[in-house]
């Protein structure tokens, strides 16, 4: 839209200057001598290089190269320099260190015979961490000396905390660890007589990284401390709140104050993400994962580098390709317009005022119908984009589906299955021994038959789960007799029942279900199972089940351990673990979350009322078909 108003109002203006006999087009050629437009350029490559700079270094440098070549034709040395200067730590970014070198001496001898002592100094502190990462210590004190003896020659302290901060780093990096903190020390002195906030934070900062890289936590946990402090009372910005935070959790894991440490991290990655800055983000996921790696726990350990790599790959995201599609877009459409204009130019010193206003009419229409086919094609292509984002958006997510059942089916057969497997081994083996009585090998084939049933119970409930997640169980609304249902689960749970010595009482009404048998017979069957789970040896289950004219109702009640209402909530939001029965059976978290999933399917409902130590009762409210008397005595 912008652009539109651009070539409208310079419409409007051609007119005026034709129809004004008073004024003449000599301002268009004006604006050309003086470089307006070639200006525009040079600052729209600058910007779109500082946007790549973090992103692509490749195309930062492009655009930086461009942005260099018109501040030459310009004939703007403080522009060349400052992109020299941004060229230099392109390079550097890029591990390209020579040429940063090159880049920076280029901006160095600029600023010198412009005299920018300022803008000198920070190119020579530039330099120093370049030969500080090439290991070439002699040329990086060098520039120390070189940037100690500009400010002292400006009597500006403002640079000189910095200044030490860099030495310091250079001591450090030669293994000199007392003339490093010495100088960072003076640094910070410098920076409290300046009240300098960021100078104080910085020193205090590098302070406390250095004793920690030295081995010396405690001191490193106290200066970063104060470093926090000095944010709270100074800055007060988010990045420095990021950062510090950052660094204390490294301190506090490094003496094994993993629950503080952890505090840190997670307040950290808060000011992270309220900045949107994903490089500090994903270094805090990095720092839990080495903490929960030194904890030995492998398994947050793992949970942290998924992040870490997740957050890293995706830096460059779809919102950054489409804003830099529009800038590159933006850029080129005012080239554009650049050509035009001038071509503009050149006919109206060539025709009379009257051949100049049509030309100018006409020229500027075809503008406007270029610039608006281009507009619908950019809109086409980015509408295209947003299409295919979404696809990818959902193939993710089905993608992250897919890995979660995965996950759990592998932890369910890695474990709850494994651990019957090996239990029925192990009774196989002891009924085999022929020194055992008659009565003790009864007994171990019993227990056989009782994992066997539990393990069948498992693996029907364990395939019924995943098909229904990989959406490959339709449920078949065909009519179940409630009675059918009963006696099969009954006959089911007969043996569990009798060797926890529990009595089920029921007492159900006939009827006639809408859904599908088996499905029933899964539901039926989880909830009797749980409530055996739950219940002390010697007590009853009832089974209580009512017809109406809407739906049937089904109850199964016990008188055992009860839950909590977070336990309740928790199974109804599809949220709950496994917890140990009152003969301590372990279960393996599929049985409640099934009935739910077939629940929802055939359009019934679960309500759980229950108190601690009392007892749970699970009612289920079921779509039924009213029986005729005929059909009644039928199904009796």
């Amino acid at each position: 839209m912008k652009h539109f108003l651009f070539l409208i109002s310079l419409y409007l203006f051609a007119t005026s200057v034709v129809r004004g006999q008073s004024e003449k087009p000599d301002s268009l050629f004006r604006l050309l001598r003086e470089g307006i437009i070639d200006t525009q350029q040079f600052f729209v490559n600058k910007e779109i290089g500082n946007f790549y700079q973090y992103q692509n270094g490749s195309r930062a440098l492009f655009y930086y190269e461009k942005a260099l070549k018109l501040a030459k034709q310009l004939k703007r040395p403080l522009e060349e320099a400052n992109t020299h200067y941004s060229l230099g730590y392109s390079f550097r970014l890029q591990g390209e260190y020579d040429k940063a070198l090159q880049a920076y001496l280029e901006a160095v001898r600029l600023y010198d015979a412009l005299n920018d002592d300022r803008r000198l100094v920070n190119t020579w502190l530039s330099m120093i961490s370049v030969y500080a990462e090439t290991k070439k210590y002699k040329q990086a004190h060098d520039c120390v000396s070189k940037a100690r003896e500009l400010i002292a020659r400006r009597q500006d302290s403002s640079q000189l905390s910095e200044l030490y901060s860099q030495s310091g780093n250079i001591y450090f990096a030669e293994q000199k660890p007392e003339l490093a903190l010495s100088e960072l020390s003076k640094g910070l002195e410098v920076a409290q007589s300046n009240n300098d906030d960021y100078g104080i934070l910085t020193c205090l900062a590098n302070i406390g990284l250095m004793h920690k890289q030295l081995g010396n936590p405690d001191k490193a946990l106290r200066y970063l401390k104060e470093a926090l402090q000095a944010v709270h009372d100074g800055p007060a910005d988010a990045e420095s709140y990021s950062y510090i935070y950052n660094n204390l959790g490294a301190a506090y894991a490094a003496t094994g104050k993993y629950p503080d440490a952890k505090k840190m991290f997670d307040s950290s990655i808060h000011y992270a993400l309220r900045l949107g800055a994903r490089s500090l983000e994903y270094e805090n996921y990095r720092n839990l994962a080495d903490m929960y790696g030194a904890m030995g726990n492998y398994k947050e350990e793992s949970y942290y580098l998924k992040k870490f790599h997740a957050l890293k790959d995706s830096i460059l995201s779809a919102d950054s390709r489409i804003r830099l599609t529009e800038l590159e877009s933006e850029y080129l459409l005012e080239k554009k317009d650049v050509e035009i204009l001038k071509q503009d130019v050149r006919l109206q010193k060539e025709r009379n005022q009257r051949n100049l206003f049509i030309l100018i009419s006409l020229s500027s229409l075809l503008v406007l119908s270029l610039a608006l086919l281009a507009y619908r094609r950019l809109q086409s292509r980015r509408k295209k984009l947003e299409e295919k984002n979404q696809v990818i958006a959902q193939q993710k997510s089905e993608l992250e589906s897919l890995n979660t059942i995965k996950d759990r089916l592998f932890g369910v057969i890695s474990h709850d299955l494994r651990n019957p497997m090996v239990t029925l081994q192990s009774y196989l083996q002891l009924s085999a021994q022929t020194e055992l009585s008659e009565e003790e090998r009864q007994t171990f084939l019993q227990r056989t038959s009782h994992v066997l049933q539990q393990t069948k119970q498992l693996l029907d409930n364990l395939l019924a789960w995943a098909r229904i997640q990989l959406g490959q169980t339709q449920v078949f609304q065909s009519h179940a007799s409630v009675e059918d249902i009963v006696a099969q689960v009954r006959y089911d749970i007969s043996l569990q029942m009798e060797q926890k010595n529990l009595k089920l009482e029921v007492n159900i009404e006939p009827g006639v279900l809408h859904c599908d048998e088996q499905s029933m017979v899964i539901i039926l069957r989880n909830l009797l199972v749980n409530a055996i789970k739950f219940s002390n040896p010697g007590q009853n289950i009832l089974l209580n089940g009512r017809q109406d004219s809407c739906a049937y109702y089904l109850e199964v009640k016990d008188r055992g351990k009860g839950m909590d209402a977070a336990s309740i909530q928790a199974i109804l939001s599809g949220k709950s673990s496994s917890a140990t029965g009152t003969g301590g059976e372990k279960g393996h978290g599929l049985g409640l979350q099934l009935v739910q999933d077939i629940l929802h399917s055939i359009h019934g409902t679960l309500d759980i009322q229950s108190i601690l130590n009392e007892g749970t009762s699970v009612c289920l409210t079921l779509p039924s078909i009213r029986q005729t008397p005929w059909e009644e005595g039928i199904t009796k």
